[in-house]
């Protein structure tokens, strides 16, 4: 441990076969699923939209997106973490992800990451890691953000 290895504060969320692991200031809540408005077109990845605080929120699975898995149907452990999406597009501020229970914070130092053998070929992947005994997927959420305003604005 040395100075240069700072310590990052960190969600690590349940998804299907994975973790996804995000910085902490890029989470704004967790939310109980909800009813989600459908839309008309998209991939299975989009799952609808719903209204958090006067925002339309686009709610995808992250594991259907980087074909981790595909998507279970929303059970009572399932909530909706509600991330910036680090977007320069005005129309698209915050994401929802679905995820399969509780989130865990952690404070993490970079030296605790372990890279993984990359398993899965996606853009909206920034990294294969290891936290511990869990393997973990850091999303790169610039990519990500235009992976889903593509889909839901250009049809």
């Amino acid at each position: 441990m040395t100075k240069t290895d700072p310590v990052i504060r960190t969600i690590m969320a349940p998804i299907p076969g994975r973790w996804l692991l995000l910085p902490n200031n890029v989470v704004t809540e967790v939310l109980g699923y909800q009813s989600l408005v459908q839309y008309e077109h998209g991939p299975a990845w989009l799952m609808g939209e719903m209204e958090w605080n006067s925002w339309q929120v686009p709610v995808i699975s992250f594991a259907e997106l980087t074909n981790i898995a595909r998507r279970d149907p929303a059970s009572s452990s399932s909530r909706i973490l509600v991330v910036k999406s680090l977007s320069e597009d005005v129309s698209l501020y915050y994401i929802g992800i679905l995820i399969n229970g509780l989130p865990k914070l952690n404070s993490l130092r970079e030296s605790a990451l372990e890279d993984c053998e990359k398993t899965l070929d996606s853009p909206v992947i920034f990294q294969e890691v290891k936290v511990g005994d869990k393997e973990a997927i850091i999303p790169d959420l610039k990519a990500l953000a235009q992976t889903v305003s593509a889909a839901v604005y250009d049809h």
